[in-house]
């Protein structure tokens, strides 16, 4: 069970980086790329320096890596995140994304959801739980 979380993880973290390594070239001379400028269109908050592109990925990978790692506060970082992101639906505006980036992120939305069954509810959720009595034992003793 441990290899295969650890194996989730890792796809979680892979599509992740493909999905924000891609090249905007790849969809700017197709047919829908008139459609991309409405992306963004009725925001109630615009952030557009590339930092809160980024930024995101490095807290997703940080969190994916201490989840991979069974460290207890990498699970409620992982669910802060998701909050964060999935919230930020409802005030980014319009997205209008080409169809590979909308299979990237349905990709990753099923695994995020597939990581977060299983470190809460899971039995996955014992492991955590004793790495931290563990770990509160030994700054004890």
């Amino acid at each position: 069970m441990i290899n295969s979380f650890r194996v989730v993880v890792f796809l979680d973290l892979l599509v992740r980086v493909i999905a924000h390594s891609l090249p905007s070239s790849l969809w700017e001379a197709t047919s829908y790329s008139d459609l991309l400028k409405f992306d963004g269109y009725g925001a109630r908050l615009m952030l557009v320096h590339p930092i809160y592109d980024w930024l995101p990925l490095v807290l997703f990978i940080v969190a994916l890596i201490s989840l991979a790692l069974f460290q207890n506060w990498g699970r409620f970082a992982f669910l802060l995140l998701w909050s964060l992101s999935t919230l930020g639906a409802l005030v980014f505006g319009v997205r209008v994304v080409p169809p590979l980036l909308m299979f990237l992120g349905l990709l990753v939305a099923t695994l995020d959801g597939l990581i977060l069954a299983i470190v809460f509810f899971g039995p996955m959720r014992e492991v955590f739980a004793s790495r931290k009595a563990a770990q509160e034992r030994i700054r004890a003793a």
